[in-house]
């Protein structure tokens, strides 16, 4: 049965041009487990039968004239090819709040959110920013492995 499912979530995602939330919802609400899709290796897999309902319903419910990257659910979400991806030089390190760290995008400081600092040192380039507001931005990369070394 672990056959049947070969596509991630997240290829079916860039694939339809919408966000992954997006997915996860149409999925939560339209398809059935163990049918259209199933865990395999803690990661949500689909069938091909549950990336074409998928599909299907994404284009009945498509705005008159919209394009295929324009697909998206009713309720505004925005694909991530949308937001802009920017590349900023690390500047500070907070050592009490592993969340976050101080880097410069383009003479400015900016706060950038990241899942643990520990491994970064300043100087560093870190390149797919996601704005979030503000001067606060989202980190997506790969943290590093050891510090300072990537």
């Amino acid at each position: 049965m672990r056959e049947l499912f070969t596509i991630s979530e997240d290829d079916v995602a860039a694939g339809l041009g919408v966000t992954r939330e997006a997915v996860r919802e149409l999925r939560t609400e339209h398809l059935y487990e163990n049918e259209d899709f199933g865990v395999v290796k803690r990661q949500i897999m689909l069938s091909e039968a549950g990336v074409q309902k998928i599909r299907e319903f994404l284009q009945k419910n498509a705005p008159p004239g919209a394009r295929r990257g324009d697909l998206a659910l009713p309720k505004g979400n925005t694909p991530p090819a949308e937001k802009k991806r920017a590349a900023a030089i690390v500047s500070r390190i907070f050592p009490k709040n592993k969340g976050f760290l101080e880097a410069m995008l383009d003479l400015d400081a900016i706060t950038v959110r990241v899942r643990c600092n520990e491994n970064f040192l300043p100087g560093m380039e870190l390149e797919g920013l996601l704005p979030a507001g503000g001067r606060l931005y989202d980190y997506t990369g790969r943290l590093p492995r050891r510090k300072g070394v990537w």
